[in-house]
């Protein structure tokens, strides 16, 4: 019965998480034939062949999602087994006593041997995902076409620079914000997310944002015959109607937009750590990134769950060194670790790259501001 009832709570768990997971874990975690629910050990292997399809797709490290889904099978079965004891027994004077009902109870065996084997799945995903972090995190680097860029924070940089050169080439005496081509914002887009994979397994999360927020623009940007600029294009928007109400916008390019800025602000706080090789680079930062950067950029957006997800894959967050040295393992061409002067360029560039994204960040939020198109709902 716990397993029936588990399978009937879990896809409205999955349904909640839908717009941060990619498609196809949630595709492989869905009722199995005839409509009967799979659970345990057959959803843990269904996250391992979707882990094989993310493999092909995206050249990085394999995304934490599968453990996170594995979790939340044990976190749902955990939690409707507590409520089975609660039903045959009635509350306990005690959490002690609850999970010794849970645990102890012939009626939850079945719920019991299927935690046992998802926490054993999840074990080995994790330990296999710790032991090839490094040298793919590394591999993602080395195939970076850096070009004349000295870094990957180079590439970026430069790629969003280019950007707002054009926005003030259109508009010489006043730029008007979001005046560049939409298809060159998606490629910076792209450029800067694939560079973010790099610094540790849980920014594969903020890339799938990324993903999906680029799928949106282009979706939308196709639907009303391609306009010549980002600015056109929510103009359009604004026309059909998409403001819904203050602070809500339905699916649209602007509604991508803010998420896109929310995702390139939490980013921009991790460069701006990166970029202090001072006192104020001396941080925590899983405890940095959790309190200071996810709290302002992302968190009032989300919903518990969202939090609740997003605060504890940040705790997997890698130390500010480990960053860098990732982040300059594909911009040394001695083989080596990098040296120190590699080091302090890697830094500058940091730097600059924190200067242009607070640019970007604010050209695009003036452009939203300037047409009316705003969204403070939470997912």
């Amino acid at each position: 019965m716990a397993t029936f009832i588990f399978g009937l709570i879990r896809p409205v768990v999955l349904k909640c998480s839908a717009r941060e997971l990619p498609e196809n874990c949630l595709r492989n975690a869905s009722p199995g034939p005839g409509g009967i629910p799979e659970g345990g050990i057959w959803s843990a292997l269904a996250f391992l062949r979707a882990s094989r399809h993310l493999e092909r797709r995206v050249k990085g490290p394999r995304t934490e999602t599968m453990e996170g889904l594995v979790r939340l099978e044990v976190l749902t079965v955990i939690v409707v087994s507590a409520i089975i004891a609660v039903w045959h027994n009635g509350l306990p004077s005690s959490l002690l006593g609850l999970l010794s009902e849970v645990w102890q109870r012939p009626v939850e065996r079945l719920v019991r041997y299927e935690v046992l084997t998802v926490l054993l799945v999840s074990a080995i995903i994790t330990l296999w995902l710790a032991l090839s972090a490094s040298a793919r995190v590394e591999a993602i680097a080395e195939e970076e076409d850096l070009g004349e860029y000295g870094s990957i924070l180079g590439k970026v940089e430069a790629t969003w620079r280019g950007l707002l050169e054009t926005q003030a080439k259109r508009s010489p005496t006043r730029p008007k914000p979001g005046d560049f081509s939409v298809e060159a914002l998606l490629h910076a887009m792209a450029v800067q997310s694939r560079a973010s994979r790099v610094i540790g397994n849980f920014m594969i999360l903020i890339c799938k944002c990324d993903e999906a927020n680029m799928r949106a623009i282009r979706s939308a940007w196709e639907a009303h015959d391609r306009p010549d600029t980002l600015r056109g294009l929510t103009l359009r928007e604004k026309e059909e109607g998409v403001q819904l109400a203050p602070g809500k916008l339905t699916e649209s390019a602007a509604l991508a937009l803010t998420w896109a800025t929310r995702m390139l602000g939490f980013w921009l706080g991790i460069l701006r750590v990166l970029a202090d090789d001072g006192p104020g680079g001396d941080v925590n930062m899983p405890h940095h990134a959790t309190e200071v950067v996810y709290a302002h950029w992302v968190e009032p957006f989300h919903n518990w769950f969202l939090r609740s997800t997003f605060r504890a894959g940040l705790r997997a967050l890698p130390s500010r060194g480990d960053m860098l040295r990732r982040l300059a393992a594909g911009s040394v061409t001695h083989g080596g670790p990098a040296t120190a002067e590699e080091m302090a360029a890697l830094v500058a560039d940091c730097r600059r790259c924190v200067e242009t994204t607070t640019k970007v960040i604010a050209t695009i939020q003036a452009a939203l501001e300037e047409i009316g198109l705003h969204d403070t709902q939470k997912v």
